[in-house]
């Protein structure tokens, strides 16, 4: 059977990490799937344009953060559909690749571990989001020291070893990946007007299965 070249380009470390976990427990045989961190929602479109440019993808996606600022103008989720638009020159072909969570992805994390109703985020602050990481993650809470022997903060910043925490902890099968698929129907999808709120379920299923019509439409839609 064919193969799909699938290139996801995303914000930053935890959505990284995510398409790691993506990649090793939801992604079919026929798909090839590339992830590559921008470090930042602001370098998205360079990349996107640079992939573009390589013309070797079937489909190319961008995966960045809502924060409850859509109707910010000044937003920097508005400010990345701005660059995005320049790239692509349409605002329905911004939509079809841009893969969006409102807030942001730790509620993803969180559908694997508990269904929406428990863990809905309304606030993209990692601090005010750190007592239901806590609960889940205990370990995040525990105060920890670096190799200096200095304290470690116990807040949910999404440093590396607390991101690894939440993506080792549903590789190694302590949260379902397949929960989390089943809790995300949850999730309106208009990541616009509802929070929380992601456009990115469909994209997952369409990973898992290889449903290479899904990404064939999306490519010529590109075209």
């Amino acid at each position: 059977m064919e193969k799909c070249y699938i290139k996801i380009i995303v914000e930053g470390l935890e959505e990284y990490a995510f398409f790691d976990v993506v990649d090793q427990l939801g992604t079919n045989e026929n798909i090839c799937l590339e992830i590559e961190d921008a470090e930042g929602a602001g370098n998205i479109p360079d990349l996107l344009l640079n992939a573009l440019r390589l013309e070797v993808y079937d489909c190319i996606f961008c995966v960045y953060d809502v924060d409850n600022k859509a109707d910010d103008l000044n937003s920097q989720f508005n400010k990345t559909r701005g660059m995005l638009l320049s790239v692509l020159g349409d605002e329905k072909l911004v939509d079809v690749i841009s893969i969006c969570t409102n807030p942001n992805i730790l509620q993803f994390y969180l559908l694997a571990a508990d269904e929406l109703s428990n863990v809905s985020l309304v606030n993209g602050s990692k601090k005010i989001n750190s007592p239901i990481v806590h609960k889940y993650w205990n370990s995040i809470a525990n105060r920890k020291t670096d190799e200096q022997g200095r304290l470690i903060k116990p807040d949910y910043t999404a440093t590396k070893w607390q991101v690894d925490t939440l993506k080792y902890s549903i590789i190694d099968g302590t949260y379902s990946y397949e929960n989390m698929l089943e809790n995300a129907k949850q999730l309106p999808i208009d990541y616009f007007h509802c929070c929380p709120a992601s456009n990115l379920l469909p994209l997952l299923i369409a990973l898992k299965t290889g449903d290479l019509d899904y990404f064939k439409k999306i490519k010529d839609t590109i075209n």
